[in-house]
């Protein structure tokens, strides 16, 4: 029997090679009023301008890949992505917390600055609801991308993942004594 997916949807991955050490303190910097308390995870965000030097390689980056996916994925070569907001996140905001799609957007790019061991995972969910009424532990011998619900993401310093903006996705609770520090960043298809 020939066996293969309809309606599928994206997701890319890349590792850069840039400095984190300059974007991690471009970030503590941004969230000024960060504070480590031992016995809590501090969960802050906040959005930053896309012109500071500072992010310029990165924006150089997370700009060719988007485009690169944008002609990957077949759409028209006289539109372009182009990135519109960025945030920096150290640990989690309660806005990550729940699940949330970015409206408005077209890509949502990831990049993970600083991922210790036992960062929280990325959780994306299924844009199919009904999944959720059919496909449950008892009833699956072995997860794939036929029968999966939700898939989980491990951050990993360095690691860039772009998805379609209307995914629904979540942030699991960080509880790690270490920062994970990730930049996001929303694009909009333009005409060139």
């Amino acid at each position: 029997m020939d066996v293969k997916p309809i309606f599928t949807t994206v997701i890319a991955f890349d590792k850069l090679e840039l400095d984190n050490a300059v974007l991690e303190k471009y970030c503590r910097n941004q969230i000024s009023t960060f504070e480590k308390d031992k016995d809590s995870s501090i969960s802050q965000s906040t959005f930053f301008n896309l012109t500071d030097k500072e992010l310029q390689p990165l924006l150089d980056e997370i700009g060719y890949k988007v485009n690169h996916l944008h002609k990957e994925l077949g759409f028209a070569d006289d539109l372009h992505q182009e990135l519109t907001q960025g945030w920096a996140n150290i640990n989690n905001s309660e806005g990550v917390d729940f699940p949330h799609s970015h409206p408005g957007a077209f890509f949502n790019a990831i990049y993970y600055v600083r991922a210790p061991q036992d960062s929280a995972e990325l959780m994306l969910m299924s844009p199919v609801p009904a999944l959720d009424h059919l496909m449950h532990k008892r009833t699956v011998q072995h997860w794939n991308t036929f029968n999966s619900t939700w898939q989980m993401i491990k951050p990993e310093e360095g690691m860039l993942v772009i998805m379609p903006s209307w995914i629904k996705h979540y942030v699991k609770k960080h509880t790690s004594n270490e920062d994970r520090i990730s930049m996001a960043f929303d694009t909009v298809m333009l005409p060139n």
